[in-house]
């Protein structure tokens, strides 16, 4: 018998297990991607016994999957029409039992991160969330295609005293080493995470008042107050788990000489160029990783990712959305496009006149012409945006997105302090093609109200580097750079609209509302009134008070070689590779 773990793990299916067997991965036509169902739907798996069990309920026989699957059309467990246009169904399932082995090449569109420490302040400019998923584990971990955490090095948690108080349960697990992981690694780990002197970027954690080693294997967190998002954010790549006694003698070095329980181990380092990562043989999951070892390489243009893949140089890529339809039927690769709570949008320095005056951020938005990049760029596989944070658990659909309208918007800028316009300058990554497409198209509408940008082109690492000092006007951000980490939409509302709960860059954007909605909904656990508020939340900040420009919300967009097996896209658009195999 083939679980449907496995499928889940091995061939990217949907997954569901609310009470909506709609699932959160069904095809929607309007946009050729799955929604994200709403909160209500989001049970907490908080054992490896209920996850199994509930992935128990549809466990099929081989021949009865692959049936059912090849004809794209399984009742519980079936691929999601949408990914039927890039890649068929016989190359995303299981052939033969999974083989170890052989290194998985990534064209990479990040340099090789410049240190692995994931409690130290990061610009986020690299990949390093995927490289800490690689390293680390962490005491739950996002289950692939849904937005539920289930148990990671924790195998089981319980939540007492009206959520204010966690006790996690960790499994038998090692550290690459050989240590073994304990319960005082995790009170270090977080306490640690929760230091402002060290992670000065993440206040995800300040909620933890208190954190107990009640045994080597228990772990007690107390909250000064509830944080309902905590299960999802230990998941986080930040609040990864690191082993105290070789942080505290390698100090420093520890950044270039980490030490995780993840399913893979550092190996070495070419800076600009490349990054590689070898087998943990100490990692916890029986017979896992497949792969010896994977490598990254950093190919910052689009069409020289692709034709790594297609070259044989490399096994997979990230596929610009201007070469998707050149790709979608290539011999010896497929084409994945997964769902992933990606936000493309524009961000003015509200820092910066004018863009501090609502009515100029309203103007940019009813004049910036959503559905016509959407076909001329994303070539209609992006959903328009209607939320500043996403396609996330109280999502709500029926927000409208800010329609293109240039009456409107000269409406609102006759109200601003520059009702006759101004002159601006737009950054964007100058080596990436959807940027550039974007930028011109931004450029020609804005100047229909008067607003006239130049563009200047940049570097990603650059151009975010200064995003991170206010050194920028307005900037559009790579279509695939901004995702939530975690599924939870507190993360992404605490980034925008709650400034002493995160000191990221880029967003300078106070509002008392915005800020009081959304301490409101992140810190109750009753769903009617999470769900409520994050709907308030979203249509005021869509349509009354934007910090940014939301564009849509993209897929996930894999060129693999048919010789790579299980490499799934997380929602957070991270990946996961303890499960992935090279057929000969």
């Amino acid at each position: 018998m083939l679980s449907v773990q496995e499928f889940i793990h091995l061939s990217c299916p949907a997954f569901s297990t609310g009470g909506s067997r709609r699932g959160p991965m069904s095809h929607e036509a309007d946009s050729g991607w799955g929604s994200i169902d709403a909160g209500k739907d989001r049970p907490v798996l908080r054992s490896d016994r209920e996850f199994d069990t509930i992935l128990a309920r549809d466990a099929l026989s081989r021949r009865a999957l692959l049936a059912r699957a090849a004809g794209l059309g399984v009742a519980t467990v079936g691929l999601p029409a949408f990914l039927a246009r890039g890649a068929a169904a016989k190359d995303l399932l299981v052939r033969a039992t999974p083989r170890r082995g052989g290194t998985l090449v990534f064209a990479w569109i990040y340099p090789p991160v410049p240190q692995m420490d994931p409690q130290l302040p990061t610009n986020a400019t690299v990949g390093d969330v995927d490289a800490f998923l690689l390293i680390y584990d962490q005491l739950t971990n996002i289950i692939p295609h849904t937005l539920k955490n289930g148990p990671g090095l924790a195998e089981s948690w319980e939540a007492t005293q009206g959520g204010r108080v966690y006790t996690f349960h960790l499994r038998d697990a090692e550290f690459s080493n050989g240590d073994k992981v304990t319960a005082k690694d995790v009170k270090f780990s977080f306490e640690r995470f929760a230091n402002p002197k060290i992670n000065s970027q993440y206040g995800f954690l300040s909620a933890i008042d208190r954190v107990q080693a009640l045994d080597n294997k228990t772990v007690r967190i107390t909250l000064k107050y509830i944080q309902a998002m905590f299960p999802d954010v230990v998941g986080h790549g930040a609040a990864s788990i690191v082993p105290q006694r070789v942080v505290e003698a390698r100090g420093k070095k520890f950044a270039q000489q980490p030490v995780g329980s993840g399913a893979f181990m550092f190996d070495s380092k070419r800076p600009g160029a490349s990054i590689t990562f070898k087998r943990n043989p100490n990692y916890w999951k029986t017979g896992k990783p497949y792969l010896d070892g994977l490598r990254f390489d950093y190919v910052p243009d689009g069409t020289a990712r692709v034709l790594r893949v297609t070259s044989g140089q490399a096994h997979a890529a990230y596929v610009p959305y201007a070469l998707i339809d050149q790709y979608r039927s290539h011999p010896g690769t497929r084409l994945q496009f997964e769902r992933t709570t990606n936000v493309i949008f524009v961000v003015p320095n509200i820092k910066q006149h004018p863009y501090g005056d609502r009515n100029v951020r309203l103007a940019l938005n009813y004049a910036t012409p959503r559905e016509a990049i959407n076909k001329a760029v994303f070539k209609g596989t992006a959903r328009l945006a209607n939320s500043v944070i996403g396609q996330l658990q109280y999502w709500d659909p029926s927000v409208p997105a800010i329609p293109y309208d240039l009456n409107k918007a000269k409406q609102y800028l006759k109200k601003s302090a520059v009702p006759s316009g101004f002159q601006t300058t737009l950054l964007i990554d100058g080596t990436d093609s959807d940027s550039k497409q974007i930028g011109t198209i931004l450029q020609n509408a804005w100047s229909q109200i008067g607003i006239h940008a130049k563009i200047e082109q940049s570097d990603l690492n650059t151009m975010l580097t200064r995003g991170y000092k206010f050194d920028y006007e307005i900037l559009f951000l790579p279509p695939d750079y901004s995702s939530s980490d975690v599924g939870a939409d507190d993360e992404l509302a605490e980034f925008f609209y709650d400034p002493l709960a995160v000191n990221f860059g880029l967003y300078a954007y106070k509002d008392p509302k915005a800020t009081a909605l959304t301490n409101k909904a992140t810190h109750t656990l009753n769903e009617n009134v999470r769900k409520r508020t994050f709907t308030e939340l979203q249509r005021y900040t869509t349509q009354v008070n934007p910090p940014i420009v939301p564009i849509a919300f993209g897929p996930g967009r894999t060129l693999v070689s048919s010789k790579v097996n299980g490499l799934v896209t997380l929602l957070n658009y991270s990946y996961r590779m303890e499960n992935v195999w090279l057929t000969a």
